[in-house]
Formats: C-alpha cells, structure tokens, sequence
C-alpha cells in the first residue's frame, strides 16, 4: 500500500488513495498512527472520492481508528494533495465533503489554502467542578466554565490564566470522556493574553494531545466573539504547531492554511 504523510499546523495525516484499492480497519489506522509501534500519524485521510467536477468526498480516521466528522488542518492538507496529485491549475475553488451533511468549500492556492469551515454554535454554558489534585497542580480556580461548541464536530472551549501541554494532557482525557459529552469531545484550553490573541493547548477528541487543530481555533475565536459581544472580527491564535488567524462573521468561521508534503512511502501494512 503507498502511502503519503502531509502536515499541517503540527498535526500529520496519512492519505490513503482509492486507486490503492485497500480497505481500511481500524486496526489498521490504529497501527499506521502509532508513534512507537506503527509509523506515526494524527489521523487518515481516504480519498478522493469524485462526487462531481468541483466536489470530493474523504474519509477522516482519528488515531484511534473512530471517525471524524470534520478536521481543518485534515481538509487543508487533503486540499494540497488533490491541487498535488489530481488539479491541473494553480488555483481552484471546490467543495470538501468529509461526512455526510458537511459540505466545505475550499479555494486552493500556490501559498495557500482557505476553507470556510462553516456554522459555529453554543451548545451550552456548564461549570466544571476541578479535582483538587489538578487544581492544586496547575493553580487552577475551583470552578472552570466550559462552552460546548458545535462546528461540524464537538468543541469544549476552556478559558484559564495559565497555559501548558501538561494541563492538556491531565485535564484533556477526563474532559473529552466526562458525561456530559457522550459521543467524546475535542478539548481546547485558551488564554486570551491582549486583544484578538490568544494562545491555545489542544487535546483532540480520538488522538490525544496534538500541536494544532484548525477547528479548534474556530471554535476558540467563535467564544472569543461570545465572551466580549463581537459579531465580525478576525482572531489570531497561537498553538504549539503555529498561528492561524480566524475570520467570524456572526458565528461563521473561516481561516487560510498552509500544508506540506512531508514523505511518501510503499508498505505491506
């Protein structure tokens, strides 16, 4: 099976093109995603699947081998594949269908990659007791708030004075399996540091901690709109991968890209 590694923000995807004619199992995307037992991955990408000229259909796999709804940094790279491999022309606008009844249109560049990644909305407002022996660790306040945030998939935004991958990947797990959210959740901690910036660490719903998410900072910059009464702003927002400067216009969010092709290799996987 030939297999191509692009990235993105920090965040690295396997594609798996139909023309290879291999069906995927979740062992499988378990295996090719491992960083110690496999090749190393965030996630796979299968496709494209031709729905018309301008539309094409992928399959998100998360490290775990779980589906995913919708990726930013997975359709920016999957993007540049198709301008790589399958696009005849310097600049394209088409459309992106990751799952059934998401559909995001995407203009593709030289430089670039620009997605209008779509609706964000508020789910809830909930406050989340801390236990004391994180709370302790990491100086946090007794009570975090939480906004769920629905972008196509699952958002739980956590706004908090101090930053760090440690906090992510204590708090991150029992957040992302709390029972509030049953189908899992991505997990972003934030700090709002001046105006229209912000930093964030990142635990992903399916592949643990990761250094960038593109829905992840819509997610983010739609509750930075909610938090100081903001309908059309532009948020830039820091991850360990890199900065990506969201655009919202009353809830809907969209960002330009950038991916890069890291290897291609053969395996009998």
């Amino acid at each position: 099976m030939r297999l191509i590694k692009y990235c993105a923000l920090g965040n690295d995807y396997w594609i798996v093109d139909p023309v290879e004619k291999k069906r995927l199992s979740i062992k499988t995307v378990q295996f090719l995603c491992h960083r110690h037992r496999g090749l190393g991955g965030d996630g796979v990408l299968q496709g494209p699947m031709l729905i018309d000229e301008t539309s094409y259909g992928l399959k998100i796999w998360n490290a775990d081998g779980s589906s995913a709804a919708i990726s930013g940094n997975g359709l920016t790279i999957f993007a540049r594949y198709l301008a790589d491999k399958y696009l005849d022309r310097d600049t394209a606008q088409i459309t992106l269908t990751p799952s059934k009844f998401c559909h995001v249109a995407c203009q593709i560049t030289p430089h670039y990659v620009e997605l209008q990644l779509g609706l964000a909305t508020l789910r809830s407002k909930k406050f989340y007791e801390v236990p004391k022996n994180i709370k302790n660790t990491f100086d946090l306040p007794d009570v975090l708030p939480l906004f769920e945030v629905d972008i196509g998939n699952p958002h739980c935004v956590v706004p908090v004075k101090r930053l760090s991958p440690a906090l992510a990947k204590t708090l991150g797990p029992l957040l992302e399996r709390h029972p509030w959210f049953p189908n899992k959740t991505n997990v972003q901690f934030v700090h709002f540091y001046k105006q229209n910036r912000g930093k964030i660490e990142i635990w992903e719903r399916g592949s643990g901690y990761t250094l960038g998410s593109g829905s992840s900072t819509c997610a983010v910059a739609f509750i930075y709109g909610i938090l100081f009464d903001l309908t059309t702003y532009s948020v830039c927002l820091t991850m360990p991968g890199g900065k990506l400067q969201v655009n919202c216009n009353h809830g809907y969010c969209s960002f330009r890209n950038q991916a890069h092709r890291v290897i291609e290799i053969e395996t009998a996987c």
